[in-house]
């Protein structure tokens, strides 16, 4: 019987870790993530200025030449 006791102090110490530290720990999971996308989004961007900067240089070539 004393372990029944036992294991219900257990859990609300884990219960109270667990919703104490848990917050903090979504955060920094969230940051993560938002800071990997954020890391992800520049290059993705350049290459989409690189066409667009190949597309117009292609247009002025077409242009000098009269094609």
């Amino acid at each position: 019987m004393k372990w029944i006791g036992y294991f219900i102090v257990g859990l609300i110490i884990a219960t109270g870790l667990v919703m104490s530290v848990g917050p903090y720990v979504g955060g920094v999971i969230a940051f993560a993530f938002l800071y990997a996308n954020q890391m992800i989004k520049p290059q993705e961007n350049k290459k989409q200025r690189d066409r667009v900067a190949e597309a117009y240089q292609k247009y002025l070539d077409e242009k000098e030449t009269g094609s």
